[in-house]
């Protein structure tokens, strides 16, 4: 069974993903510098860990979903609005989490003095939202085939 446009699509998604983390990773190892270090930027590491953390996490599971895509669709054709959702959730959630990181904030906290605190939680967690909801939808759709077209029962039919 080949993965098909939609699948290779979130495979994509997800190599860029780990792309992100790597180059967080090396963003972290920075901003962990002591400040007598040359390599000191002044940056909070929190952040940035949770950037690399969330990437790396993405990646992998945009990965998975983009192998599984074929016999997710079960013969109902690609899942574009599902590839959709992935996309959109994943761009929110890492460029939310990647703005966060550059002002030092985890986008976690819904009282904040600074104006942007509310904004990048909302879309973060609107992000995460939509990814969950794919997701969920992907399993479910993986977990639970479609009875066969000539199986199905009328409602107020009894089988004898």
């Amino acid at each position: 069974m080949s993965i098909g446009e939609c699948g290779t699509a979130t495979v994509r998604l997800g190599v860029v993903a780990l792309m992100i983390a790597a180059l967080a990773s090396v963003w972290e190892l920075v901003a962990l510098q002591a400040s007598g270090s040359p390599l000191y930027i002044g940056m909070l590491p929190g952040p940035v860990t949770s950037l690399r953390e969330l990437s790396t996490v993405i990646g992998l599971l945009l990965c998975g979903a983009g192998i599984t895509m074929p016999w997710a669709s079960g013969g109902r054709g690609e899942p574009r609005v599902l590839v959709r959702m992935l996309q959109v959730g994943t761009v929110l959630v890492l460029g939310a989490q990647a703005y966060g990181a550059t002002q030092g904030m985890n986008g976690v906290q819904l009282g904040d003095l600074r104006p942007d605190a509310m904004p990048l939680f909302v879309l973060k967690q609107g992000g995460l939202a939509l990814l969950l909801a794919a997701l969920l939808e992907l399993g479910r759709r993986l977990l639970v085939q479609p009875p066969p077209a000539g199986r199905q029962l009328d409602p107020g039919e009894h089988d004898h």
